[in-house]
C-alpha cells in the first residue's frame, strides 16, 4: 500500500544487531524504520526490551514508527494514512526518479495472448494432419495455453557468466588502499566498478542483501573482520572506525612517516609524560543533541555552510570531547540525515576540523579535542552504558584516567587489567582488547604527578 504511494519498503533490514521489520524509503535518500507489534513476539514482558532497542536505533540516527497488529487488522487504510502522514510531516516525499519500482517480493511475469502468427498452419483440404505418434487428448501447445514470457524473463544465452574471484577482488581492494586513506565500503565499491571487470553475472541481484550486486557480496567478505578469509583476518587492513578500512602499516606501499603517529609513553620511553585529569571520575557520558531543520540538511555541501557546520562540530565536541573523529563524522553525518558519511562528507568535516581543534593520532584513528582542551592532560573517565559507548570508541587518554587510581596505589599490572574488564563486563580480554589497555596503563604510568 505504501509501495503504491511511491515509496519503497523493504523488510527485515539488519542495522548492527538487530533487524528493523520495515523500512520505507522517499524521496532523496530519507527513510523511516516501522516497528511491527503483534502479541505473540512482543507482548507486555517485552516492551522494555522493545522501548530499549528503540532508544538504541534513534541515538543511532534512526525515526521510528510503531505499528500494532491488532489496529492494523482492523482499521488499515487508517494506519497506513497515518504512516503517510507522518512521512509527510518529516518531508519524506514520494520517489521520483522517473522510474516504476518493483518490490523485491514480488514475482513479475508478463504474459501475452498468443498471436496468429503463432498458430500452426491448418492442412490443406483433403490432406490429413502429420501423425507424430499423440492421439487427440494430447496435451495443448504450451505457446496456445501457458502464454510466453516478456523478453526480459527469457533466457539469455549470449549472457557472459563468468565472475571475478574472491582475490581478484581482495587484490583490487588492496590496490585502492594503497594510496593510505581511509576507505569506506561504499567508496570502495563506487571505485572497484570502474576497476574490475564485472560481467553479467557479477551485476545479478544479490541473494541476501537488498539493491546490492552478487560482485559487492565478495567486497562485504573481504572487508569483514569476522570471516576467517578476510583482508582483516590476513592482517592486511585494519579498522578506522565504523564501517571504516585503512591499509595495515605493515603493508602501506612507500615510508611511513611514524613520527605522525602518536603511541603511549611509557616512563622509559622518557618521550613524553601527561598531567592528571583535574577530577578522577567524570560526569555520565552523553550523545551530543544536533538538530538540523530540514531545509538545510543539503546545504552542508555548499562552502557557505561552513560557519553552521563549525557549530555544529564545536556543540559535539564540547558534549563529548576527546572522540575519534570517524565518530564526529558520523554524528554530523547523522544530523543531516545521512545514513552513512561519504567522501565527500568525510573530506567537508575533516577539514572544519582541522582549521580550529587540535587532534592526535591513536593507532590509526584520528583523536580530536575541542578547542580549549589540553591534548597533554588526561581526561576523566565518563561512565556510560554499554549500548551508548564501547570502551574501543574510547580514547586512550581517557581510558588512562581508569587506570590512574590503581597505577598510584602500585597495583600490577594485572588487576589494573582485571578492573577495566569489570569496568566494560568483560569475560575475557581479546588480544587486540589487552593491548589497549596495556597502553592506557603505560600512559597512565606516564602521568607527572604534582
Amino acid at each position: 500500500m505504501l509501495c503504491e504511494r511511491g515509496f519503497r519498503v523493504n523488510t527485515q533490514v539488519r542495522v548492527g544487531n538487530f533487524r528493523i521489520d520495515l523500512v520505507v524509503e522517499g524521496d532523496n535518500d530519507q527513510r523511516i524504520a516501522i516497528e511491527c507489534d503483534g502479541d505473540r513476539y512482543h507482548g507486555p514482558d517485552k516492551w522494555p526490551d522493545d522501548m530499549m532497542r528503540q532508544r538504541i536505533l534513534e541515538r543511532a540516527g534512526w525515526t521510528i514508527w510503531r505499528c500494532f497488529a491488532s489496529r492494523f487488522v482492523r482499521n488499515r487504510q487508517v494506519v497506513v494514512d497515518e504512516v503517510a502522514a507522518f512521512l509527510a510531516a518529516r518531508g519524506i516525499e514520494p520517489i521520483n526518479d522517473g522510474e516504476e519500482w518493483i518490490s523485491r517480493h514480488t514475482e513479475l511475469r508478463t504474459w501475452r495472448l498468443p498471436s496468429p502468427e503463432d498458430a500452426e498452419p491448418a492442412p490443406a483440404v483433403g490432406q490429413s494432419p502429420p501423425d507424430d505418434g499423440e492421439t487427440d487428448d494430447a496435451w495443448p501447445a504450451p505457446a496456445q495455453n501457458t502464454g510466453v514470457l516478456s523478453a526480459a524473463e527469457a533466457p539469455d544465452f549470449n549472457m557472459n557468466l563468468t565472475r571475478v574471484t574472491e582475490s581478484q577482488v581482495q587484490d583490487a581492494i588492496l590496490n585502492l588502499m594503497s594510496d593510505k586513506l581511509v576507505w569506506s565500503n561504499g567508496e570502495l565499491k563506487r571505485a572497484l566498478v570502474d576497476v574490475l571487470a564485472l560481467s553479467d553475472a557479477d551485476r545479478a541481484p544479490a541473494n541476501f542483501r537488498p539493491g546490492e550486486e552478487k560482485w559487492e557480496e565478495l567486497v562485504n567478505n573481504a572487508l569483514s573482520p569476522s570471516r576467517g578469509n578476510s583482508l582483516h583476518s590476513k592482517g592486511l587492513v585494519k579498522s578506522a572506525g565504523r564501517g571504516l578500512h585503512v591499509l595495515s602499516d605493515d603493508d602501506m606501499a612507500g615510508p611511513v612517516d611514524k613520527a605522525a603517529v602518536v603511541r603511549p609513553s611509557s616512563p622509559e620511553d622518557g618521550e613524553k609524560s601527561y598531567s592528571p585529569p583535574a577530577i578522577e571520575i567524570g560526569t555520565e557520558y552523553q550523545i551530543a543533541s544536533l538538530v538540523v531543520p530540514l531545509e538545510e540538511i543539503e546545504q552542508i555541501y555548499q562552502p557557505e555552510y561552513k560557519p553552521r557546520l563549525e557549530r555544529l562540530i564545536d556543540a559535539t565536541l564540547q558534549a563529548e570531547g576527546p572522540m575519534y573523529e570517524d565518530i564526529l563524522i558520523e554524528r554530523i553525518a547523522r544530523a543531516h540525515k545521512k545514513e552513512r558519511a561519504g567522501r565527500i562528507i568525510q573530506d567537508i568535516v575533516t577539514q572544519a576540523i582541522s582549521d580550529r581543534h587540535p587532534s592526535v593520532q591513536e593507532d590509526g584513528r584520528n583523536v580530536v579535542f575541542h578547542e580549549t582542551m589540553d591534548t597533554g592532560q588526561l581526561v576523566a573517565y565518563r561512565p556510560a552504558r554499554s549500548d551508548w559507548r564501547s570502551h574501543r570508541d574510547i580514547p586512550l587518554i581517557e581510558l588512562a584516567s581508569l587506570a590512574l587510581p590503581l597505577v598510584r596505589r602500585g597495583k600490577a599490572e594485572a588487576d589494573v587489567l582485571a578492573h577495566f574488564a569489570r569496568t566494560f563486563s568483560l569475560a575475557r580480554l581479546r588480544e587486540p582488547t589487552r593491548k589497549r589497555f596495556e597502553a592506557a596503563i603505560a600512559m597512565a604510568k606516564a602521568t607527572r604527578e604534582n
